[in-house]
């Protein structure tokens, strides 16, 4: 299953210190993430910069308690458990305006800004595969060989 998560740039980079073992979980979003599963693949849209920036794989079927060790912009006390599978430089990541026409999701939207706010939606194979080929080509990075590891 493949999930698209949003963050702002600050909590990326705060998970981008942390190695992105983990994305903290809003509290109206918990039960939707209670359904995610180890071995899914997170890819991540960072807001404010309209781009989509990593691909991490969960690893765990379990949230992970967080409520003392982060430093996001609001409290998150439970997070998914989670290995960075590619990381894009700044300069690599994929702005938003190149899919926008061609991501289900949004080729049928005026303007995709107010769909990019939902912090997790479960995001179709064939949007994924559009995003991680793109990905892969602004990064010269294997990322589906990397995601059967």
């Amino acid at each position: 299953m493949f999930w698209l998560i949003v963050e702002n740039y600050d909590n990326w980079c705060h998970d981008r210190e942390n190695s992105f073992a983990y994305y903290g979980i809003a509290e109206k979003k918990i039960k939707l993430a209670e359904t995610i599963k180890n071995g899914d693949i997170l890819i991540t849209y960072v807001s404010g910069k309209s781009a989509f920036a990593d691909v991490r794989k969960v690893q765990d079927d379990k949230l992970l308690n967080i409520h003392r060790k982060h430093q996001y912009d609001i409290p998150f006390r439970l997070a998914v458990s989670t290995k960075p599978i590619a990381i894009l430089d700044e300069a690599q990541w994929i702005p938003m305006k190149c899919l926008v026409d061609k991501l289900s999701f949004t080729k049928h939207l005026k303007s995709y800004g107010m769909t990019m706010i939902n912090p997790l939606r479960k995001l179709d194979a064939s949007d994924a595969a559009l995003i991680i080929d793109q990905m892969e080509a602004n990064s010269n990075t294997s990322i589906h060989k990397l995601l059967l590891k």
